[in-house]
């Protein structure tokens, strides 16, 4: 059982949103066993950081705020954009976190 994943190509690819935080896109597509895809969406994001922070004594650091695709409030880890990881740090006590590991959950489109 070796099967070879094989990539799909592009054909051609519209921009359909592009902003600092979330940028779409509409790709027309081949896949290897010749099928055209005439529409897959492709979200690009930025990269960006999320942290769970522990306290000395065990406590969870999070944030409440108003989500509007839910409509909702809720509550979530700490999240900023890579760029803006430095203002993150900020907000947390150095004494109530450490880096634990660093993975790379959305790969550049």
């Amino acid at each position: 059982m070796n099967q070879t994943i094989k990539e799909w190509k592009v054909l051609e690819s519209e921009y359909l949103v592009r902003r600092p935080w979330l940028t779409a896109r509409r790709d027309r597509l081949e896949l290897p066993d010749g099928r055209i895809i005439p529409e897959y969406y492709v979200l690009e994001y930025p990269d960006w950081v999320n942290v769970i922070a522990i306290t000395k004594d065990g406590q969870f650091v999070m944030e409440r705020q108003y989500r509007h695709a839910a409509r909702k409030i809720i509550w979530s880890f700490p999240v900023a954009l890579w760029r803006k990881e430095r203002l993150l740090w900020k907000r947390l006590s150095e004494n109530c976190w450490r880096k634990q590991a660093l993975v790379e959950a959305n790969g550049k489109s």
